[in-house]
């Protein structure tokens, strides 16, 4: 967590994720930044960027194949995300 974060109004986290067992997963792993903000009492808003970094040289062609996979299963990921973040408030209350 950040030392900019203030505790019931906003918070940013970074986290790493580290893909191994994958084709070249030992060469590069994706940040994610989460900003959470206080809306009001009952209700906040989730920003997330994520950015893929490389901890070796890697050809072009295959950074091209990583920064593709990556950013495609990025998208997958944090959509998934945002559609059970729709829909669970809603279950919960059932």
């Amino acid at each position: 967590m950040y030392p900019e974060s203030r505790p019931g109004q906003f918070y940013l986290v970074d986290t790493e994720c580290v893909n191994g067992g994958i084709p070249y997963g030992e060469n590069f792993y994706v940040v994610n930044r989460f900003c959470i903000a206080r809306v009001s009492s009952s209700k906040s808003r989730l920003r997330i960027t994520s950015q893929i970094k490389y901890r070796k040289n890697v050809w072009g062609i295959v950074r091209s194949f990583i920064d593709k996979n990556a950013s495609a299963g990025i998208v997958d990921t944090f959509t998934v995300l945002g559609i059970v973040l729709i829909i669970l408030p809603r279950v919960a209350y059932l």
